[in-house]
């Protein structure tokens, strides 16, 4: 499925945005997806109507990509629950523009803005900034 265009039904995405981005939130919404399908049947050639096999298609879809994207979070929140108690190595940038590298046992985690953010100490450093794991000892 084509979520940047439609079709020649007088609905489009323009600037490659996906009619689903819930600018709020930056996800998928069944609202976006609602509002798209009542945009496709009041945009819609009545000569050349849309099947409806193709709406059933498009929210087949929709609810793939959902559960997907659900599965992925599950399946991130339960990566940073395991590296609770383990030692870690992870870099980050300073102000100064140098980098800095702390090894640790990750002591807990934080969840900021939907990222999950790992301690070493009481400096936290987020999921991207780990560059090794190994087991504490």
């Amino acid at each position: 499925m084509n979520i940047n265009n439609f079709g020649n039904n007088g609905v489009n995405a323009t600037n490659n945005q996906s009619w689903f981005e819930n600018k709020d939130k930056n996800e998928v919404s069944m609202d976006s997806f609602l509002q798209l399908m009542i945009a496709q049947l009041k945009n819609q050639d009545f000569n050349n109507p849309v099947d409806d096999t193709q709406y059933v298609t498009q929210l087949a879809q929709f609810t793939t990509l959902k559960a997907m994207q659900e599965l992925t979070q599950y399946s991130k929140t339960a990566y940073a629950a395991s590296l609770v108690g383990k030692e870690v190595t992870a870099s980050k940038m300073s102000i100064g523009g140098n980098l800095k590298t702390v090894s640790g046992v990750v002591t807990k985690l934080s969840l900021v803005n939907n990222e999950f953010g790992v301690f070493i100490g009481e400096e936290m450093y987020t999921l991207e900034q780990i560059m090794e794991i190994k087991p504490a000892q």
